[in-house]
């Protein structure tokens, strides 16, 4: 049994398959997980989900069947190929629906991905692999060290062991090099040229030939949460048909145009009721939204222009804006999240900032360098964060989480907000630094 599978899969796969297989037997076992995995299944259980998983896997069932007559490929990289296809067919599927219009140069990131220099020495680490039971004991010890540097490098204080577990895999891959090096010396005809070249071109060509139907599909699934998203506008069920051809002639192919349009102009383009109104308000959006990319540009330009330069502006605002934006939004965030948890229990937690973990939705990486401090009795709060140009932040409340004070400065606020000590109230139009700025 396993010389059969064996002519369809390598021993590497065959591992992979083994605990997957172990993986789901032990979730479904688990009566914790039982309800997730059922409601899991039944959120998939759509037609819609169902009809596009389907057409795309069809889709790949031809594409493989056309490199078959070419010669490009054989029986042989059927556990190839479904590897690639579960490990990255689905997921530039799933993300070319749910990513690639929010994503500038999605599928082009995904095709240098597919040819970058790490992809080659994959490639000559899965040209030999051991056996069975080796891969079998060495699968789970990748996974489990792969998700340890994940975690242990994502936060300061346990980068040492992100750095030793990087250090583990590189051995372990150089391992694997040189065991492909010394079999090819020793052994060079357990290798087929043929067969080497099919393997490698493998994931190339077939990243190239599911791209456009990505690209097509993510486009459909754009229109489809458009014309929804417009009669929500609208109040209607349908959209009628003349002012769809309208709006689908303006935007054509272009995702971020499609992904931002019913958000900017879907009203006016709903009342305008006809082919040539709709195609109308498409070109004002596209007008206006060159006008704001144009902005948006400057904006980063003028962060890049004015990194490192002390001074200020004709506003008396400082020209070193870096972390400006996201250090502000944090803050603020970080105002709510103790606001709700005042409302509940009448105090401010002092674990907050553990319990909210990441401001990466805010745009600040990890760590984040947000330094809180609390009153005993939990009825005072202020935080701080020094940006990258030096300069600070805070933000702060005393019984009322609703009113809320605020700070900037070159130093640190060290006390808990009052009237004096820098500190004003949030809503306090004298700190211009305070000021939205202008979005990138």
């Amino acid at each position: 049994m396993t010389w059969s599978l064996v002519a369809y899969a390598n021993t590497r796969e065959l591992a992979a398959a083994v605990w997957a297989l172990v993986l789901v037997v032990a979730v479904f076992l688990m009566p914790v997980s039982r309800p997730s995995v059922i409601a899991a299944a039944k959120s998939l259980a759509n037609w819609k989900i169902i009809a596009s998983l389907g057409s795309y896997a069809v889709f790949l069932f031809g594409i493989v069947g056309c490199a078959w007559q070419l010669g490009l490929w054989t029986p042989k990289m059927l556990g190839a190929t479904l590897a690639w296809f579960v490990v990255s067919g689905l997921v530039l599927y799933i993300n070319a629906l749910t990513r690639a219009s929010k994503t500038t140069g999605f599928f082009a990131g995904h095709l240098r991905d597919t040819v970058r220099l790490a992809v080659v020495f994959e490639f000559i680490l899965n040209v030999h692999t051991l056996d069975l039971w080796a891969e079998i004991i060495l699968f789970p010890a990748l996974v489990v060290l792969v998700l340890l540097q994940a975690v242990a490098e994502s936060k300061e204080d346990t980068r040492v062991v992100g750095h030793i577990v990087t250090c583990l895999l590189a051995l372990i891959a150089l391992a694997l090099f040189l065991a492909t090096t010394v079999n090819f010396a020793t052994k060079p005809e357990t290798f087929v040229l043929a067969d080497v070249l099919r393997e490698f071109a493998l994931p190339i060509w077939l990243a190239l030939a599911t791209v456009p139907f990505a690209y097509v599909a993510a486009v459909l699934a754009g229109y489809e949460t458009l014309m929804l998203r417009l009669g929500f506008f609208s109040n209607r069920t349908e959209i009628p048909v003349r002012v769809r051809l309208g709006i689908i002639s303006g935007l054509r192919t272009n995702l971020r145009a499609i992904d931002r349009f019913a958000g900017k102009r879907g009203r006016e383009v709903v009342d305008a009721g006809t082919f040539r109104g709709a195609r109308s308000e498409v070109m004002v959006f596209h007008s206006d939204s060159a006008v704001e990319d144009a902005r948006r540009a400057a904006a980063r330009q003028r962060l890049k222009d004015f990194a490192g330069v002390t001074g200020y502006d004709s506003d008396g605002r400082r020209l070193d804006r870096r972390e400006f934006q996201a250090t502000k939004d944090a803050l603020e965030w970080l105002a709510v999240c103790h606001a709700g948890h005042y409302r509940n229990k009448n105090k401010f937690p002092r674990d907050l900032l553990t319990v909210i973990g990441s401001f990466a939705r805010q745009g600040l990486g990890d760590p984040h360098g947000i330094v809180m401090k609390v009153k005993g009795d939990g009825k005072a709060w202020f935080a701080y964060r020094r940006t990258s140009s030096g300069y600070h932040f805070g933000m702060g409340a005393v019984g009322d989480p609703n009113s809320l004070w605020c700070y900037d400065g070159e130093r640190p606020s060290t006390d808990y907000p009052s009237g004096k000590g820098g500190w004003t109230k949030h809503v306090d139009e004298t700190r211009t630094e305070w000021l939205r700025e202008t979005p990138i």
